[in-house]
């Protein structure tokens, strides 16, 4: 993100503003007062419309040369400057097992396309045509998602159980690895923030940055990412994804490959990737509402349970940032409470390679203090 920059407007577009300066020029030039029924009022109405329509696009326009204001496909123009593209969805992939009723004497082949699913929202198919050889009884297949996104890497070893286009002799198949490895297309905000890095990209002294940037560089579902050096000639990748999750195997590999290469770092430095070191946390709090209040009794409570949920998001999705009692305060008493009991937790400060996990979150309600 680009933090910091005031905002910027190219060219005023307030309706009001704009009719209103026509006017005053108006009567300057003419001597003549217009009433707001005058034919000529309604001239200068549309003239202002044109005029908002013709500054919007100027603002816009002007806007989408600066890469804190553009957006997808003139993003897409603004970052070439560095060669990057955007990138696209890619399909998850899974381990699958085709076994047959029983053996044959001559080869059973699963054809290309060949579909299974879990819940018949989502498929996944046989990518290139695999036969099963005389007197086997089962293939592995890795099959592919159908279509590209992170909504393939949703299944669970053992939840692959249908198979949508029948085969003679196949009497079941199921996945034994999770799906993993779909990502969505690459958001605006990430391809902006890979921009910002690439300029790092551009030496292998092994900056941290550069490592920050091919590990984004390696999935969209990087969030957060941590580089450090444990002890001397050993440089620690540490990925954060989306939503807080921890990285999978396959998306270790992935991002180990990518920032590996001799082309990316020093020929000294022995890379590593590793999962973020989680800290345990627990939430227990009383809470107290204003017999002043304006608001729904009911509404405070549910803004005050969003809150609680906003502080664990907030805590997971960001690598060092501390475990703070006073912030959870604080976004409570912004939901509409009156007072706090915090018991837990304490204030717990993380290095950047950690982040917090909420293990337990017990909340409860004090009941409404009268208020003077």
């Amino acid at each position: 993100m680009i933090y910091n920059l005031p905002p910027i407007t190219f060219a005023a577009k307030d309706p009001d503003a704009i009719k209103n300066g026509m006017l005053a020029k108006y009567k300057e030039l003419s001597g003549r007062t217009l009433a707001p029924a005058d034919p000529t009022t309604t001239l200068f109405e549309v003239f202002t419309a044109q005029f908002v329509s013709l500054r919007a696009a100027i603002d816009f326009t002007g806007k989408q040369n600066l890469l804190a204001y553009a957006e997808d496909d003139y993003l897409k123009h603004r970052v070439s400057d560095f060669g990057l593209k955007a990138k696209e969805a890619v399909k998850a992939r899974v381990s699958m097992v085709f076994t047959m009723t029983q053996k044959l004497s001559y080869g059973l082949t699963i054809k290309k396309g060949t579909r299974v699913t879990a819940d018949s929202k989502f498929y996944f198919e046989v990518p290139e045509s695999v036969t099963i050889q005389s007197g086997d009884i089962s293939a592995l297949i890795i099959c592919v998602a159908t279509i590209g996104g992170d909504a393939g890497n949703l299944y669970k070893a053992g939840l692959i159980t249908n198979l949508v286009d029948p085969i003679a002799y196949i009497g079941g198949v199921v996945n034994i690895d999770d799906s993993a490895g779909g990502d969505d297309d690459e958001s605006n905000d990430s391809l902006r923030e890979r921009r910002l890095l690439a300029p790092e990209a551009l030496s292998t002294a092994g900056p941290d940055n550069a490592y920050k940037y091919w590990a984004k560089s390696a999935t969209t579902d990087v969030i957060d990412v941590e580089v450090y050096s444990p002890e001397p000639g050993v440089v620690r990748i540490v990925p954060l994804m989306a939503d807080g999750r921890m990285p999978t195997k396959t998306e270790l590999e992935l991002i180990l490959s990518t920032c590996n290469p001799s082309d990316k770092r020093p020929l000294t430095d022995n890379v590593e990737v590793a999962i973020p070191t989680q800290v345990d946390y627990s939430i227990k709090l009383k809470y107290w509402i204003s017999s002043k209040t304006n608001i729904e009794i009911s509404q405070v409570q549910d803004n005050v349970n969003k809150a609680i949920q906003n502080f664990i998001y907030l805590t997971k999705t960001k690598l060092g940032r501390a475990i703070n009692p006073s912030v959870l305060n604080q976004i409570i008493m912004a939901a509409g409470a009156r007072r706090t009991q915090i018991d837990n937790p304490v204030q717990t400060e993380l290095n950047s390679w950690k982040v917090g996990k909420n293990i337990s979150c017990s909340v409860e309600f004090g009941g409404i203090e009268e208020d003077c």
